[in-house]
């Protein structure tokens, strides 16, 4: 059986008035986290570009690091031969290893 509360109105209207506020400040913090995400979505929207500026920096100083000449002089440096003459190995079986039964 449901039973009805008999409260005097003005402590009705006080509870609507805790209840309502109550729902107001939820609101406000709601609406200030949501706010303080956007700001940070727009931040790091922003530091992704100057990373993608600075990738696309890096790339274009790194071209001449990648040339004939320099690769050449990185050898000797590394003191790198040239290869003269090429073998190899012919095996005989498909396989290179193989499987013995040891009892």
């Amino acid at each position: 059986m449901i039973t009805s509360f008999n409260l005097h109105p003005t402590k009705k209207i006080l509870l609507l008035g805790v209840f309502l506020s109550g729902l107001l400040l939820l609101y406000i913090f709601q609406i200030n986290t949501l706010t303080a995400s956007v700001y940070s979505i727009g931040d790091q929207e922003k530091r992704l570009n100057q990373l993608k500026e600075q990738g696309s920096y890096r790339k274009t100083q790194d071209l001449p690091s990648f040339t004939r000449v320099h690769m050449e002089k990185l050898a000797q440096e590394m003191q790198l031969e040239r290869v003269q003459n090429i073998s190899y190995l012919n095996v005989l079986s498909p396989s290179v290893a193989t499987t013995t039964n040891q009892e």
